[in-house]
């Protein structure tokens, strides 16, 4: 019966599941996936099989999921860890992006919306109240050690946020909502939502 092999990026031999050193090895498998070679160590018994886990990345890129939190006294919001950890350290930039809600947009997403803005700008002379809309409602924000960050009163007024709040993964931009009005949102999108799902999804 075969040993079960474990998912390490080291090497393993097969036949008695000892862990060797890296410089035993003397043949990789390309990635993806796994691949397997008789071969016989340098310097340790022979082995029948060694098989090397290729190292491959298991982070998405883009924010996802929804996590309800709370305002705190000050107006301060947590990030929860996993939009934490997927927005790296630095600053944010925190704007009423679509009424009524707010959106964090990381510094080199931004820079991307910038571009565009001042695009925009350049291409078309009536853009520059649109412009002023959008950086007016916008402030640079940067979490403290407990990814807590103040939320202007006036930003909270813009977007009915008091108390509890939902924050919401969506693929470039964190999103903070008030929870009554999120679901709302999401029940006035639902007649179009399966034309969206098919061209996405297929």
């Amino acid at each position: 019966m075969a040993p079960r092999i474990r998912p390490r990026r080291l090497f393993f031999a097969l036949n008695s599941g000892r862990r060797l050193p890296a410089f035993a090895a003397v043949w990789f498998c390309s990635p993806p996936g796994l691949a397997r070679s008789p071969l016989t160590s340098l310097g340790f018994p022979p082995v029948s099989t060694i098989i090397h886990f290729s190292p491959q990345s298991t982070t998405v890129n883009g924010f996802l999921g929804r996590y309800e939190k709370r305002l705190d006294d000050k107006g301060r919001l947590s990030l929860p860890v996993p939009l934490r950890r997927a927005a790296g350290d630095g600053s944010l930039v925190l704007l009423q992006y679509q009424a009524p809600a707010l959106a964090l947009f990381p510094g080199a997403a931004w820079e991307t919306i910038q571009d565009r803005l001042m695009e925009y700008r350049r291409s078309d002379r009536d853009a520059d109240a649109f412009v002023r809309r959008i950086t007016s409602f916008a402030v640079e924000v940067t979490p403290d050690k407990l990814g807590r960050f103040l939320i202007p009163g006036w930003l909270q007024e813009a977007a009915s946020l008091e108390g509890e709040v939902l924050v919401v993964g969506s693929l470039d931009r964190i999103e903070i909502w008030n929870p009554g009005l999120f679901d709302a949102h999401l029940e006035d999108g639902a007649p179009d939502a399966s034309e969206f799902v098919h061209k996405i999804f297929g």
